[in-house]
Parts: structure tokens; sequence; C-alpha cells
């Protein structure tokens, strides 16, 4: 059967218009006038964590009183070694040596509106709320993704994030984990039209590359956008990006698990796929804080196996050089955020655990961040200040720091200031050089 260019065209959709630079990855001129990559790994621990045990939204408050339940008095924590502004509670001792070893910011207070999972998820991930799920903005890591040009665009391991209307425009790859990933990315053996996982649009697109290359030797993809498709899957299936996933023995050591659907294992899967460079864009969803019923140790011992493993994520890319740019180390060129949709309660419930609060905190590293800097911080009853000019004042609507201020900076400080929302992306100016 003999296809015809508007019929690949069609096949494609919307995917053809980011294809057409051939795989090219963001980049910026940095202040020694070199071009770098610049890359994002979201760290987004699912079901809201404990940030008094993480951040220390209110230096002391959780030791000396406050509205904190007596429990956190028994808690430790660390100013950061040459970041005083930095104090990590017990939670994250294990990722002080990753703070110490990268420009690392945080940001507190952040007031969240609505505190059901799946809208607070929505709210954070896209900085847009919605009180309804019916309605699915798109996660400023996908808005990334579409403005790339690359293929694949970004890759989601441990579940899914709102997608948008980039659902079909800008697919991601996406696995349960790295394991999962790599089986993706073997060659298929009955073409590249057998291969899972690549999402409804780009899977149209290997359909019609395979009927080109198994069906009709005669028929040609003359589109430049076509030919650096061709290129790119070929790349991707042939060049071993998926022997570069391996989870092996190694990787499990040095990230101590044996298990790739752990949170250590998911964190170390995002390393691979940055060492790999099959992506700008990373997701690594990550389960279990969402701790009602369960005592304070639970969040305490995930979140410590978080903090180890993000130590050893920075590690690695701190020794690892940028596929696109050997001169620098991945840490030079890519930024890691921890977050989740919004924190626990100050005090515990009946059966020892804490329930969902109206205040969301994240964790900013890496590339182009402000060095020990914190923004934004909650009052003593552990409620979301306001923030005006670096300072907190009182809680107000045209004070706050949201989730939608957030996304503003994350986008802006990547280089990508036209996607951000203009009103809200001065509020976190600071959090980046």
């Amino acid at each position: 059967m003999r296809i015809s260019r508007r019929q690949m065209i069609k096949a494609a959709g919307g995917l053809s218009a980011y294809l057409a630079a051939g795989g090219l990855f963001p980049h910026v001129v940095r202040a020694d006038g070199t071009v770098a990559p610049r890359r994002l790994i979201q760290i987004f621990l699912q079901g809201g964590w404990d940030s008094a045990l993480a951040t220390d939204p209110v230096v002391g408050s959780k030791v000396t009183g406050g509205n904190y339940d007596a429990a956190y008095a028994a808690k430790t924590s660390e100013i950061v070694s040459g970041k005083a502004n930095l104090r990590v509670g017990e939670g994250f001792l294990a990722a002080i040596p990753a703070f110490i070893s990268v420009p690392t910011a945080f940001v507190n207070g952040m007031y969240v509106e609505v505190t059901a999972h799946e809208l607070a998820t929505q709210y954070m991930l896209t900085g847009q709320q919605t009180l309804t799920r019916a309605n699915e903005p798109t996660a400023f890591i996908a808005s990334l993704a579409e403005a790339v040009n690359a293929f694949p665009p970004h890759v989601v391991i441990g579940g899914t994030i709102p997608l948008g209307a980039t659902r079909t425009s800008a697919p991601p790859l996406a696995a349960g984990n790295v394991v999962a990933l790599q089986s993706f990315l073997n060659v298929p053996e009955k073409g590249l039209a057998s291969a899972p996982g690549l999402g409804d649009i780009a899977h149209e697109l290997t359909v019609a590359l395979d009927r080109l290359r198994f069906g009709d030797g005669s028929a040609s993809a003359t589109s430049a956008a076509w030919l650096a498709a061709e290129s790119r899957l070929l790349e991707i299936y042939h060049k071993n990006f998926g022997a570069q996933l391996a989870f092996d023995d190694a990787v499990k050591l040095r990230y101590g698990t044996s298990e790739a659907t752990s949170n250590s294992g998911l964190i170390a899967g995002a390393f691979l796929i940055a060492k790999a460079g099959l992506s700008p864009f990373t997701t690594v969803l990550l389960p279990g804080f969402d701790t009602h019923s369960e005592p304070l140790s639970t969040q305490l011992a995930r979140q410590t196996e978080v903090a180890g493993a993000l130590t050893n994520l920075i590690k690695d890319l701190r020794a690892t050089p940028d596929p696109d740019a050997p001169h620098l180390a991945l840490s030079d060129t890519t930024t890691v955020v921890i977050m989740s949709e919004f924190v626990r309660s100050p005090t515990f419930n009946v059966i020892s655990g804490s329930d969902h609060w109206q205040s969301a905190s994240a964790i900013v590293m890496g590339a182009g961040v402000a060095d020990g800097v914190v923004l934004g911080k909650t009052a003593d009853d552990a409620t979301a200040l306001g923030w005006v000019d670096g300072a907190a004042v009182p809680f107000s609507a045209e004070a706050k720091i949201g989730p939608e201020h957030f996304a503003a900076a994350i986008l802006k400080g990547l280089g990508y200031a036209s996607l951000a929302d203009p009103e809200n992306a001065g509020r976190l100016d600071a959090l980046f050089t």
C-alpha cells in the first residue's frame, strides 16, 4: 500500500510541529558566553508531605511552641553548612550533602485553596486551580515540553500528570518505572509500530513510519519534519537508549534498593533518563505520603528514603557529563524540584496521623537556582503568610504565594518567560539567579 505525504502528516497530527527541530533540546547562554542545555527533573511526593519534618517552614516553631503538636519537639533539625537560611528537618537530614553541593532554595507557605488530592495535585503541577475533576489544565512541565521541539518531549515514571491540550500535541513517554521504560525503548521484534508506551499520536507516527519502512519501499518522506522524526526514532531504538536505562546491580547498590518501583528506585530512574539524554524533562511520582492513620515515624521513614536517594541523585548528576554538552556536568544543566500537592496538618488526629493542610512547600536545586534562598513563610499555626518584596506580610489574596506563582517562576527560571503568566511571574523571581 502506498502512503501519501498528506496521509503521513495526518497520521502524525500535532506531533509534526515539534519534530521539525529533530530532537533539539532547550539551551541557554551562560554568563561566560557558553551555551548549555536546560533540563528539569520534577520529583512529586504523592499524598502530601509533612514539610515541617523537611524544610522547617517556621524556624524553630515546631520545637519552641506555636500550634505544632508536641511530638515535633523531639525531632531534630540542622542548618546546612555555609547556608544559614536553610534549616532542614529530621526527615531530610540525609539530603544535607546534596544541599551543600549544589545551589538550593526552599519555598514555603504556598497557599493551596483546595485540598482534595486530585484537585490539589492539578493545582501544584499546573499552577491553575480548578474545582472540578472534569477540567484538566496542562502541567507546566508539559507546557515546557511542547515548546521545546524534542522527541520525546518528556518522560513520566510512576504514574500520570495532568496534560490538558498537550495530551495529543506533546505526549510523554510514560511508564511505571525505569525497567518498564527500558522495555519500551528496546527495538521491537516486529518493527516500530509494535512499540508500546509512546502515546497515541507518537504511536500513529511509528505506524506510518513502519508502513514506509516495511510496507512500501517505494514511498518516500521528503518533509524535513518527517526525516527528522524518523532520525530521532531510529536514534531512540537503535542507539542503545534502552541499554542506557539498565537498572543494574551498580545502580541498585548506589541507591540502596533492589526494586525499581521503590521511591529510591524511581529516583534512580530519573538519573538514568538524564544520563541517557532521552528527554530534557522528567517527572517522577513517588507514592506513600498520605499518612492519615499512620504514626509520625512513617513520614520520617519515607522522607529519609527520598532524602538519601536525592543525595545519590545529585552526586550522580555532578559526576556525569551532560550528553549534549560533555564539557559540563549534568548538575550544571539540570534543575531538580521536590514538591507535593500540600503539606500535613501541624497537629495529629486521634489515630496519631495527620490530615490535609492548606499550604504547600518545595525544594529547588541545581542549575540556575539562587543558593541559600528561602521564599515564603508560615505563621506559628502553620497557615500561609503573604510575601511581598522578599518579606513575610499578613496573608491576603494580593500578597499570597500560590502554585500559580511557583509554576510561573519555574517556567521563567528555565528560560521560558513567554510561557509564564505575567501576572504571576514576578512573585518568586528571587528563586533563580
